[in-house]
């Protein structure tokens, strides 16, 4: 009965899917939400986790953090990895609940553990963080370079902040420029605007006003006040003839990972 029950769980979760995303049915989020209930009620952990990620971005009209965060702490007590996640980020945060960061330690550690590099991430800010009573820059360096490592571009950030300053690490500004670049390709803004103070004073690369310029003007366009701020700065600097290559090069630039290719033609 039991195995039969899980079974029905498991198809009521799939079908929700479907209806959440339209997937051989007419998309309906009130009918998909309404079988995540019915499967979750049953204790299937992935239903779980999708109830609580639609009450906590309130999908069909209800939003109920502090029901999203009960339901990714029964799935995260199965061991589903991504509501650990969700958990230890909402009691690091206060997300649904008063900030407790032991707790979220805790959560943050198993998920970390079990390879989430979105818990990676935070379970080694936590260990900078200001109130945190464990501060460990060798730790927040470790846990945020598994992330890094992994592909998780706000962690390529961090990790290239932690090289510029030789914060739980040696200062390496090589290092500082690599990760920068690897962040700034996915389209980190704050990665971006490293790379081009990077660029423009030669710290871990070759110098390079253009390219710092090019990487300016790509943000202002997307209506980044720092990076327009940088762009004034650096104009009377940038020849006429280099503004006008940036501007080609621009115009047929439709992403971040493209900029950075295009940068090395300047």
């Amino acid at each position: 009965k039991k195995a039969v029950e899980k079974d029905h769980a498991a198809s009521q979760h799939l079908l929700g899917v479907m209806y959440l995303k339209g997937q051989g049915v007419t998309r309906d989020a009130q009918r998909a939400l309404e079988l995540f209930r019915q499967a979750a009620i049953s204790g299937n952990a992935e239903a779980e986790y999708d109830l609580g990620c639609a009450l906590m971005d309130g999908i069909a009209g209800e939003k109920d953090d502090y029901q999203a965060l009960r339901w990714f702490r029964l799935a995260g007590a199965q061991g589903h990895v991504k509501s650990q996640y969700r958990v230890g980020y909402a009691l690091a945060h206060g997300a649904g609940c008063e900030i407790d960061l032991q707790q979220a330690a805790t959560w943050l550690r198993k998920a970390a553990v079990n390879g989430d590099p979105k818990g990676q991430y935070e379970f080694g800010l936590l260990f900078i963080h200001p109130d945190y009573p464990k501060r460990n820059e060798e730790e927040a360096f470790r846990w945020i370079r598994l992330s890094a490592i992994a592909g998780f571009a706000p962690a390529q950030y961090q990790l290239a902040l932690f090289y510029q300053a030789g914060e739980g690490t040696l200062a390496s500004y090589e290092e500082a420029f690599t990760w920068a670049r690897r962040a700034a390709a996915q389209g980190e803004e704050k990665a971006l605007l490293l790379l081009a103070s990077l660029y423009r004073f030669g710290a871990g690369t070759s110098a390079n006003i253009t390219a710092a310029y090019a990487i300016a003007s790509y943000l202002s366009s997307a209506e980044n006040p720092n990076a327009t701020a940088l762009l004034q700065t650096l104009e009377p600097q940038i020849a006429a003839g280099d503004r006008a290559r940036v501007q080609k090069m621009l115009s047929s630039t439709k992403s971040a990972l493209e900029l950075i290719e295009n940068i090395s033609t300047l």
